[in-house]
Protein backbone atom coordinates (compact mmCIF):
# COMPACT_ATOMS: atom_id res chain seq x y z
CA UNK A 1 0.00 0.00 0.00
CA UNK A 2 1.41 3.05 -0.62
CA UNK A 3 2.59 5.22 1.87
CA UNK A 4 1.88 8.54 0.99
CA UNK A 5 -2.05 7.57 0.42
CA UNK A 6 -1.78 5.36 4.47
CA UNK A 7 -1.02 9.21 5.71
CA UNK A 8 -3.23 11.17 3.81
CA UNK A 9 -6.32 9.10 3.80
CA UNK A 10 -6.38 9.29 7.36
CA UNK A 11 -5.41 12.85 7.81
CA UNK A 12 -5.19 16.97 5.32
CA UNK A 13 -3.54 17.80 2.62
CA UNK A 14 -2.92 21.07 1.55
CA UNK A 15 -4.12 20.77 -1.98
CA UNK A 16 -1.47 24.04 -3.83
CA UNK A 17 1.00 23.63 -0.61
CA UNK A 18 1.93 25.73 1.99
CA UNK A 19 4.32 29.33 2.01
CA UNK A 20 7.48 28.58 2.75
CA UNK A 21 9.89 30.43 5.02
CA UNK A 22 12.25 32.95 3.29
CA UNK A 23 14.79 32.63 2.25
CA UNK A 24 13.66 29.00 0.52
CA UNK A 25 16.48 26.69 1.78
CA UNK A 26 17.47 24.28 4.01
CA UNK A 27 18.66 24.92 7.00
CA UNK A 28 16.66 27.77 7.39
CA UNK A 29 13.43 25.99 6.48
CA UNK A 30 13.90 23.13 8.81
CA UNK A 31 14.39 25.26 11.68
CA UNK A 32 11.34 26.93 10.45
CA UNK A 33 9.23 23.30 11.14
CA UNK A 34 11.18 22.62 14.42
CA UNK A 35 10.18 25.97 16.13
CA UNK A 36 7.42 27.75 14.29
CA UNK A 37 9.03 31.15 14.00
CA UNK A 38 10.52 32.52 10.68
CA UNK A 39 14.41 32.81 9.77
CA UNK A 40 15.18 36.23 10.96
CA UNK A 41 13.44 35.19 14.27
CA UNK A 42 15.16 32.02 14.78
CA UNK A 43 18.16 33.75 13.93
CA UNK A 44 19.48 30.55 11.34
CA UNK A 45 18.97 33.26 8.50
CA UNK A 46 20.53 30.88 5.63
CA UNK A 47 22.34 28.01 4.75
CA UNK A 48 25.59 30.26 5.10
CA UNK A 49 25.25 33.97 6.56
CA UNK A 50 27.32 36.40 9.29
CA UNK A 51 26.44 36.49 12.74
CA UNK A 52 27.60 39.97 13.10
CA UNK A 53 26.88 39.92 16.72
CA UNK A 54 29.82 37.80 17.13
CA UNK A 55 31.56 38.58 14.21
CA UNK A 56 32.22 35.36 12.34
CA UNK A 57 30.57 33.89 9.26
CA UNK A 58 28.76 30.29 10.18
CA UNK A 59 27.80 27.43 7.49
CA UNK A 60 25.64 24.93 9.30
CA UNK A 61 25.18 23.46 5.95
CA UNK A 62 28.96 22.81 5.59
CA UNK A 63 29.39 21.75 9.61
CA UNK A 64 26.35 19.93 10.13
CA UNK A 65 26.73 18.44 13.69
CA UNK A 66 26.66 20.86 16.42
CA UNK A 67 24.92 23.77 14.97
CA UNK A 68 22.12 24.78 17.29
CA UNK A 69 24.04 27.33 19.38
CA UNK A 70 23.15 29.38 16.01
CA UNK A 71 19.36 29.11 16.94
CA UNK A 72 18.19 32.89 18.20
CA UNK A 73 21.52 34.17 17.74
CA UNK A 74 19.96 36.99 15.30
CA UNK A 75 17.85 38.39 18.15
CA UNK A 76 19.13 37.43 21.75
CA UNK A 77 16.24 39.42 23.28
CA UNK A 78 14.15 37.71 21.05
CA UNK A 79 13.47 33.92 22.54
CA UNK A 80 12.83 31.18 20.43
CA UNK A 81 10.86 27.81 21.74
CA UNK A 82 11.38 24.87 19.65
CA UNK A 83 9.11 22.05 19.87
CA UNK A 84 11.10 20.22 21.53
CA UNK A 85 11.36 22.61 24.38
CA UNK A 86 7.67 23.15 24.74
CA UNK A 87 7.34 19.20 24.84
CA UNK A 88 9.92 19.35 27.49
CA UNK A 89 8.37 22.42 29.44
CA UNK A 90 4.95 20.60 29.22
CA UNK A 91 5.79 16.82 30.20
CA UNK A 92 9.15 16.56 31.79
CA UNK A 93 12.35 16.04 30.94
CA UNK A 94 13.99 12.42 30.41
CA UNK A 95 14.54 12.31 33.87
CA UNK A 96 11.42 12.16 34.05
CA UNK A 97 10.63 9.79 31.73
CA UNK A 98 9.61 11.67 28.44
CA UNK A 99 11.66 12.37 25.97
CA UNK A 100 11.65 14.01 22.52
CA UNK A 101 13.88 13.05 19.38
CA UNK A 102 15.39 14.54 16.68
CA UNK A 103 17.10 12.23 13.78
CA UNK A 104 19.48 13.62 11.49
CA UNK A 105 17.45 16.63 11.61
CA UNK A 106 18.68 20.50 11.29
CA UNK A 107 15.62 20.94 14.45
CA UNK A 108 17.64 19.65 17.64
CA UNK A 109 17.35 22.11 20.46
CA UNK A 110 16.18 20.86 23.19
CA UNK A 111 16.03 17.38 21.80
CA UNK A 112 17.77 14.86 24.40
CA UNK A 113 17.82 12.90 21.67
CA UNK A 114 19.66 14.53 18.54
CA UNK A 115 22.05 12.80 16.18
CA UNK A 116 23.01 15.38 14.57
CA UNK A 117 24.08 17.07 18.03
CA UNK A 118 25.84 13.74 19.26
CA UNK A 119 23.35 13.03 22.48
CA UNK A 120 22.77 9.89 22.54
CA UNK A 121 21.70 9.87 26.30
CA UNK A 122 20.81 6.48 28.02
CA UNK A 123 23.71 4.23 26.55
CA UNK A 124 21.67 3.88 23.44
CA UNK A 125 23.98 2.52 20.60
CA UNK A 126 23.54 3.66 16.90
CA UNK A 127 23.02 0.40 14.76
CA UNK A 128 26.07 -0.15 12.04
CA UNK A 129 23.97 -2.38 9.95
CA UNK A 130 22.83 -1.06 6.19
CA UNK A 131 20.63 -3.74 4.96
CA UNK A 132 17.95 -4.33 7.25
CA UNK A 133 15.33 -2.72 9.45
CA UNK A 134 13.75 -5.13 12.24
CA UNK A 135 10.31 -4.67 13.50
CA UNK A 136 9.40 -7.11 16.18
CA UNK A 137 9.60 -10.46 14.57
CA UNK A 138 9.80 -9.11 11.01
CA UNK A 139 12.85 -8.33 8.52
CA UNK A 140 12.51 -4.99 6.42
CA UNK A 141 15.11 -4.49 3.48
CA UNK A 142 16.08 -1.39 3.45
CA UNK A 143 16.29 0.28 0.10
CA UNK A 144 19.56 0.28 -2.04
CA UNK A 145 22.00 2.51 -1.46
CA UNK A 146 25.75 3.10 -1.74
CA UNK A 147 27.86 5.58 -1.13
CA UNK A 148 27.11 7.23 -4.69
CA UNK A 149 23.37 8.14 -3.16
CA UNK A 150 24.69 9.64 0.28
CA UNK A 151 21.21 11.17 0.88
CA UNK A 152 19.72 7.50 0.83
CA UNK A 153 22.45 6.14 2.61
CA UNK A 154 21.88 9.03 5.35
CA UNK A 155 17.87 7.73 5.03
CA UNK A 156 18.46 4.42 5.55
CA UNK A 157 20.43 5.73 8.87
CA UNK A 158 17.16 7.68 9.92
CA UNK A 159 15.18 4.45 9.84
CA UNK A 160 17.22 2.04 11.28
CA UNK A 161 18.14 4.97 14.04
CA UNK A 162 13.89 5.71 14.26
CA UNK A 163 12.76 1.80 14.57
CA UNK A 164 15.55 1.06 17.08
CA UNK A 165 14.78 4.13 18.92
CA UNK A 166 11.42 3.12 19.28
CA UNK A 167 11.94 -0.44 20.52
CA UNK A 168 14.81 0.49 22.69
CA UNK A 169 12.68 -0.30 25.78
CA UNK A 170 11.69 -3.89 24.17
CA UNK A 171 15.13 -4.53 23.28
CA UNK A 172 16.73 -3.17 26.21
CA UNK A 173 13.87 -3.39 29.03
CA UNK A 174 14.86 -1.17 32.13
CA UNK A 175 17.92 0.23 30.92
CA UNK A 176 15.91 1.01 26.90
CA UNK A 177 15.02 4.47 26.00
CA UNK A 178 11.06 5.57 26.01
CA UNK A 179 9.11 5.89 23.12
CA UNK A 180 9.91 9.88 22.50
CA UNK A 181 6.44 11.91 22.65
CA UNK A 182 8.07 13.79 19.64
CA UNK A 183 10.32 13.04 17.29
CA UNK A 184 11.35 14.57 14.19
CA UNK A 185 12.99 12.45 11.38
CA UNK A 186 14.78 13.68 8.26
CA UNK A 187 14.36 12.14 5.16
CA UNK A 188 17.00 14.05 2.54
CA UNK A 189 17.18 11.92 -0.51
CA UNK A 190 14.22 13.79 -2.36
CA UNK A 191 16.05 17.02 -1.61
CA UNK A 192 18.97 15.99 -3.21
CA UNK A 193 17.71 14.35 -5.84
CA UNK A 194 15.55 17.60 -6.76
CA UNK A 195 18.75 19.82 -6.66
CA UNK A 196 21.42 17.56 -8.98
CA UNK A 197 18.45 16.03 -11.31
CA UNK A 198 15.57 18.11 -11.09
CA UNK A 199 12.44 18.46 -9.29
CA UNK A 200 10.35 16.93 -11.82
CA UNK A 201 12.59 14.73 -13.21
CA UNK A 202 12.55 10.65 -14.13
CA UNK A 203 14.92 9.94 -11.06
CA UNK A 204 13.45 11.82 -8.26
CA UNK A 205 9.22 10.59 -9.86
CA UNK A 206 10.49 6.52 -10.23
CA UNK A 207 12.98 6.08 -8.28
CA UNK A 208 13.87 8.59 -5.18
CA UNK A 209 10.19 8.62 -4.42
CA UNK A 210 9.35 5.38 -4.42
CA UNK A 211 12.57 4.44 -2.05
CA UNK A 212 11.28 7.34 0.48
CA UNK A 213 7.65 5.57 0.49
CA UNK A 214 9.75 2.30 1.37
CA UNK A 215 11.22 3.74 3.95
CA UNK A 216 7.65 5.48 5.61
CA UNK A 217 5.98 2.13 5.15
CA UNK A 218 8.41 0.38 7.60
CA UNK A 219 7.66 3.67 10.41
CA UNK A 220 3.85 3.37 10.17
CA UNK A 221 4.27 -0.83 10.14
CA UNK A 222 6.47 -0.04 13.48
CA UNK A 223 3.99 1.94 14.79
CA UNK A 224 1.42 -0.40 14.07
CA UNK A 225 3.51 -2.92 16.05
CA UNK A 226 3.64 -0.71 18.63
CA UNK A 227 0.21 0.33 19.06
CA UNK A 228 0.23 3.84 18.23
CA UNK A 229 -0.97 4.40 15.08
CA UNK A 230 -4.17 5.55 16.54
CA UNK A 231 -2.57 8.35 19.54
CA UNK A 232 0.82 9.48 16.88
CA UNK A 233 -0.01 12.34 15.05
CA UNK A 234 1.79 12.31 12.02
CA UNK A 235 3.08 15.17 9.76
CA UNK A 236 4.46 14.75 6.71
CA UNK A 237 6.34 18.03 5.35
CA UNK A 238 9.36 19.30 3.07
CA UNK A 239 11.30 22.55 3.81
CA UNK A 240 11.39 24.37 0.76
CA UNK A 241 10.63 24.06 -3.20
CA UNK A 242 11.90 24.31 -6.48
CA UNK A 243 11.11 26.55 -9.26
CA UNK A 244 12.50 27.36 -12.75
CA UNK A 245 14.99 30.04 -13.22
CA UNK A 246 15.62 33.36 -15.10
CA UNK A 247 19.15 32.73 -16.37
CA UNK A 248 19.12 36.02 -18.23
CA UNK A 249 18.80 37.77 -14.69
CA UNK A 250 22.46 38.35 -13.29
CA UNK A 251 22.99 37.86 -9.48
CA UNK A 252 26.05 39.68 -9.45
CA UNK A 253 25.06 42.34 -7.19
CA UNK A 254 29.08 42.81 -6.17
CA UNK A 255 29.18 44.26 -9.16
CA UNK A 256 26.79 47.18 -8.86
CA UNK A 257 28.12 47.29 -4.91
CA UNK A 258 31.89 47.89 -6.60
CA UNK A 259 31.00 50.48 -8.99
CA UNK A 260 28.84 52.83 -6.26
CA UNK A 261 32.11 52.00 -4.28
CA UNK A 262 30.34 50.22 -1.43
CA UNK A 263 32.46 47.86 0.42
CA UNK A 264 30.52 44.53 1.59
CA UNK A 265 31.82 41.08 2.56
CA UNK A 266 30.21 38.67 1.44
CA UNK A 267 28.80 35.23 3.31
CA UNK A 268 26.47 32.64 1.43
CA UNK A 269 24.19 34.67 -1.00
CA UNK A 270 24.61 37.49 1.54
CA UNK A 271 26.58 40.74 1.76
CA UNK A 272 27.14 43.15 4.52
CA UNK A 273 28.47 46.63 4.58
CA UNK A 274 31.34 47.07 5.90
CA UNK A 275 31.10 49.66 8.95
CA UNK A 276 33.09 51.12 11.15
CA UNK A 277 32.55 51.93 14.78
CA UNK A 278 35.46 52.96 17.67
CA UNK A 279 35.84 53.64 21.07
CA UNK A 280 37.43 56.31 24.07
CA UNK A 281 40.33 54.28 25.09
CA UNK A 282 41.83 57.39 26.82
CA UNK A 283 40.99 60.68 27.44
CA UNK A 284 44.05 63.42 29.03
CA UNK A 285 43.33 67.35 28.92
CA UNK A 286 46.80 69.37 28.60
CA UNK A 287 46.19 73.42 28.38
CA UNK A 288 44.31 74.22 25.79
CA UNK A 289 44.30 71.03 23.89
CA UNK A 290 42.71 67.09 24.79
CA UNK A 291 44.58 64.47 23.67
CA UNK A 292 42.58 61.61 22.50
CA UNK A 293 43.33 58.21 22.09
CA UNK A 294 40.94 56.53 20.03
CA UNK A 295 40.49 52.92 18.77
CA UNK A 296 38.81 52.05 15.41
CA UNK A 297 36.70 48.98 14.90
CA UNK A 298 35.16 46.52 12.77
CA UNK A 299 31.14 47.23 13.51
CA UNK A 300 30.29 43.57 13.55
CA UNK A 301 32.19 43.04 16.34
CA UNK A 302 30.76 45.39 19.12
CA UNK A 303 28.91 43.00 20.75
CA UNK A 304 31.86 40.37 21.03
CA UNK A 305 34.25 40.28 24.09
CA UNK A 306 36.91 40.84 21.20
CA UNK A 307 36.78 43.83 19.00
CA UNK A 308 38.44 43.12 15.94
CA UNK A 309 40.70 46.76 15.09
CA UNK A 310 40.61 48.07 12.14
CA UNK A 311 44.30 49.57 10.65
CA UNK A 312 45.17 52.34 8.24
CA UNK A 313 42.00 54.42 8.86
CA UNK A 314 42.40 58.13 8.08
CA UNK A 315 40.95 60.42 11.23
CA UNK A 316 39.93 63.92 11.12
CA UNK A 317 38.66 66.50 13.05
CA UNK A 318 35.91 68.27 10.49
CA UNK A 319 33.80 70.56 13.28
CA UNK A 320 34.07 71.39 16.84
CA UNK A 321 38.11 71.67 16.70
CA UNK A 322 41.51 71.76 14.93
CA UNK A 323 43.44 68.62 14.54
CA UNK A 324 46.38 66.79 11.87
CA UNK A 325 44.84 64.01 9.80
CA UNK A 326 46.26 60.84 11.48
CA UNK A 327 45.75 57.31 11.14
CA UNK A 328 45.27 54.14 13.13
CA UNK A 329 48.08 51.54 13.67
CA UNK A 330 47.78 47.75 13.39
CA UNK A 331 45.64 47.27 16.39
CA UNK A 332 42.94 50.12 15.21
CA UNK A 333 45.06 52.55 17.73
CA UNK A 334 45.01 56.21 16.99
CA UNK A 335 45.96 59.26 19.16
CA UNK A 336 44.61 62.83 18.43
CA UNK A 337 45.41 66.47 19.55
CA UNK A 338 42.69 68.21 19.64
CA UNK A 339 42.25 72.10 20.11
CA UNK A 340 38.66 72.43 21.03
CA UNK A 341 36.77 75.55 19.41
CA UNK A 342 35.74 77.62 22.23
CA UNK A 343 32.73 76.13 24.12
CA UNK A 344 33.12 72.93 22.36
CA UNK A 345 32.05 69.83 24.33
CA UNK A 346 32.09 67.39 21.52
CA UNK A 347 33.60 67.57 18.09
CA UNK A 348 33.13 65.73 14.42
CA UNK A 349 35.44 63.39 13.29
CA UNK A 350 35.72 61.91 9.59
CA UNK A 351 36.64 57.86 9.60
CA UNK A 352 37.66 57.28 6.06
CA UNK A 353 39.05 53.99 4.61
CA UNK A 354 39.72 52.22 1.03
CA UNK A 355 38.42 49.29 2.13
CA UNK A 356 35.79 50.26 4.55
CA UNK A 357 32.38 52.59 4.35
CA UNK A 358 33.53 55.64 5.91
CA UNK A 359 31.40 57.73 7.88
CA UNK A 360 31.11 60.84 10.43
CA UNK A 361 30.51 60.38 14.45
CA UNK A 362 30.54 63.00 17.12
CA UNK A 363 33.30 61.99 19.99
CA UNK A 364 32.53 63.76 23.38
CA UNK A 365 35.66 65.59 24.75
Amino acid sequence: VDSYQRIFQRGLVYRYGSISNFPSNTYPGHNALGSGAWAGHHGIIDNTFRVREQGVDASPIREIFETEYLLGSAHANLPVETLHEAVVRTFGTLDEGNLTASINEPSTRGAEFATLERRLPGGFQLSDSADEVQVGDETYPLPRADLQDYAGVMDNGSLQTFAELYQDHINRGEEGLPIPRYTIVNFGSTDSAGHAHGPHGDHERYTVISRVNQRMGTMLDLLEYLELDDSTMVILTSDHGMELQDESRSFWRARALATAEVSVRQAGWYYYLKQLDFEIADKVEEAQDVRLTLRVTDRDSRDNEERVGVADVMVNVVNGGVAEEVYTDDEGYVELVVTPDDGATEILVDFDSPDWNGGREWVGL
